[in-house]
């Protein structure tokens, strides 16, 4: 894998290069299926969408991959029309830091008295 940018403290993207890494959005959208002679597992053609970009965090979930097709990637760039790169939406959670988290958790968990 090629890196992207410069990986930073909070999370790195990388160009994915292995044909059988999917896009986890269109995993998810269309799912899987087992093989009724083997048993085993498969995607089905629809979710079989080879990833282009693989986000990683190194700061909140340490370890945890993403990874997402190109179709995926321009729509959560472009998620009301206004685009917003994805090295910018990182570079502002970076900023933003444990401020990120509190407006990202729920506020019945944030001071229930």
């Amino acid at each position: 894998m090629s890196d992207l940018w410069a990986d930073d403290e909070a999370a790195k993207v990388v160009r994915n290069t292995d044909p059988k890494r999917y896009c986890m959005a269109h995993m998810a959208q269309y799912g899987s299926y087992k093989d009724k002679d083997t048993g085993i597992k498969q995607w089905t053609l629809k979710a079989q969408r080879m990833a282009y970009w693989i986000i990683s965090s190194s700061k909140h979930n340490p370890g945890t991959e993403r990874a997402y097709c190109l179709d995926c990637i321009n729509e959560l760039e472009n998620i009301d029309g206004t685009p917003y790169p994805i090295q910018d939406q990182l570079r502002d959670g970076a900023k933003l830091d444990d401020a990120w988290w509190k407006l990202s958790t729920p506020l019945h968990t944030l001071g229930d008295n």
